[in-house]
């Protein structure tokens, strides 16, 4: 459900997502403890995939070096485990607040060296009231990216407050990112266990398919004996070359209030254009944008969960939805692409979105031929607006009003080079 993440951030990053991190310290409001027993791992960096073990960590001759790095709160390895315990470290970003126990491998799994493999093996003891222990990939981009597995026990008084939670011993996979909009889980999957059924230690495995990047995650209660596979397969590498491998415990239950929603920012409109030539399949709409824009107030990093433009002409109004399996974000994350060539999704074919030295530039081209397109030209028309939105972060708006009038009758309404309005006529899309 919520990702542990890496401390510290680099300034430049802290910039880039215009995320402000609350001072830090030794935290002591929770007080937890998971031991972790044996780690082994296969493939990648570590070696040939092939089920051979490529490397193995008892954690049993006193210190995580050189192997492990501490990267929050405290970790103690003795007794043939590492105890990852209380005091954690407090750590406050946009919109999740974690209290984390974390060690990190020294070796990284890098896209394009492998598949891989890896294998924690866990004391059998749950986590206690709204305390969880992981094992999940992080990497540091664009935006940061965490997946993997982590072990819950949510209270109902918790699952009341966040009724996305699953109450009682759980076992979740997911993936989440955080950037300048906040912290958003992109997917998950949980399962409920039974205390039980816990017959041995509790194995959490993550496979990565590197001809795919898909991330599966798989978990045993009998000791590694056994495994169930329940989950779906998360993407990584998006926008990454490399992602660390995480083992932690301590709380992330987040009960600060969210931050709230940045308002829209109004840029200037290069081209609207509807066009109706003879019918329905014939009618295209055209949106270009060309304005300045600052990275504090739209981050073009985040199209995961999808966007939404929503266009008025003369008191007509569509909305168009481009869900988040559409999109692509390039490796430095200065731009997104929409496609659906096929219609899958709706009329939107193609979003192109470039953020580089304070501009943006977007690209929007709808068409008749893949679904229904209610806008046609008013011939003659006065009016247009636009409001683009990405569902869990930025938006921008823009209006023809000021613009040059290229052509406005039966057949098209387009105009071009429109200033920025002073405010927004619109808002977004309903879900």
């Amino acid at each position: 459900m919520h990702a542990m993440f890496r401390h510290p951030l680099p300034c430049s990053l802290v910039v880039a997502l215009c995320a402000c991190l609350a001072a830090r310290a030794r935290a002591s409001h929770h007080v937890f403890s998971s031991s972790v027993d044996r780690f082994e791992a296969d493939g990648n960096v570590f070696g040939p995939a092939g089920g051979a073990l490529d490397f193995v960590d008892e954690f049993d001759d006193g210190t995580i070096a050189p192997e492990w790095s501490q990267l929050l709160g405290t970790a103690v390895e003795a007794g043939g485990v590492v105890q990852l315990r209380d005091p954690g470290s407090d750590e406050n970003y946009v919109g999740l607040a974690l209290d984390v126990s974390n060690i990190e491998n020294e070796n990284a799994l890098q896209d394009g060296a492998g598949d891989f493999a890896g294998t924690s093996y866990w004391l059998p003891a749950l986590p206690g009231p709204d305390l969880e222990f992981h094992f999940k990939t992080y990497g540091l981009g664009p935006t940061i990216e965490a997946a993997g597995l982590e072990v819950t026990n949510y209270s109902a008084t918790t699952v009341a407050a966040h009724p996305e939670l699953v109450a009682g011993p759980a076992i979740t996979h997911s993936l989440a990112r955080i950037n300048g909009g906040g912290f958003y889980v992109v997917q998950s999957s949980t399962v409920s266990i039974s205390p039980a059924s816990i017959i041995g230690e509790i194995a959490l495995r993550l496979s990565f398919d590197d001809a795919t990047n898909m991330l599966s995650g798989s978990f045993s209660l009998d000791g590694g004996a056994t495994f169930q596979s329940p989950f779906a397969a998360v993407p990584i590498f998006v926008g990454l070359t490399q992602t660390e491998l995480l083992l932690g415990a301590g709380s992330d239950v987040d009960t600060s209030p969210p931050p709230p929603p940045r308002p829209p920012v109004p840029v200037a409109t290069k081209v609207l254009s509807v066009k109706d030539r003879s019918g329905p399949a014939s009618r295209q709409v055209i949106y270009k944008v060309k304005s300045p824009v600052s990275p504090s107030d739209f981050n073009n990093s985040q199209p995961e969960p999808g966007a939404s433009l929503k266009v008025t002409i003369d008191g007509t109004t569509q909305c168009f939805s481009m869900p988040g399996s559409g999109w692509k974000l390039s490796p430095n994350g200065l731009r997104s692409t929409y496609k659906d060539k096929t219609g899958a999704h709706g009329p939107v074919k193609l979003a192109d979105l470039i953020t580089r030295d304070g501009v943006l530039r977007m690209s929007v081209a709808i068409s008749g031929k893949l679904g229904q397109i209610d806008l046609v030209p008013p011939n003659p028309g006065t009016q247009g607006d636009t409001y683009f939105h990405y569902l869990n972060g930025t938006a921008v708006c823009g209006t023809t009003a000021g613009g040059r009038v290229i052509r406005n009758d039966a057949i098209m309404f387009r105009t071009e080079d429109a200033p920025a309005p002073t405010s927004c006529a619109l808002t977004a899309c309903e879900p």
